[in-house]
C-alpha cells in the first residue's frame, strides 16, 4: 500500500457523508411498511421468499412492496437533495 492508496479526499468524504445522511434521512420519513420491506431485503439480505414467509404474505407482495417502496424511497431523497 502506497501513501497515495490510503490518501483519502476530504471532499470526497464530505460528499458521500453528506450522501448517506441524505439517505437516512429520507428512509425515516418513509413509512413503517416501506422501511421494513426495504430493511429486510437490503439490509438484512432476505430474498423475496423469505421476506414473503417472514411477513406472511405472497411472494408478488413482497415483490410489489419492495417496487414501491424504492419509488418513494427515491422521492424522498431527490425531495431531500432539493431541500
Amino acid at each position: 500500500m502506497s501513501l497515495h492508496d490510503a490518501w483519502v479526499d476530504p471532499i470526497d468524504h464530505l460528499e458521500r457523508a453528506l450522501a448517506s445522511r441524505q439517505l437516512q434521512r429520507a428512509f425515516e420519513i418513509l413509512e413503517t411498511d416501506d422501511r421494513v420491506v426495504l430493511t429486510l431485503h437490503y439490509h438484512l439480505g432476505l430474498t423475496n421468499q423469505e421476506a414473503a414467509r417472514l411477513l406472511k404474505v405472497p411472494v408478488g407482495t413482497v415483490k410489489s412492496r419492495l417496487h414501491y417502496a424504492l419509488r418513494r424511497l427515491r422521492a424522498a431523497y431527490d425531495a431531500e437533495e432539493r431541500a
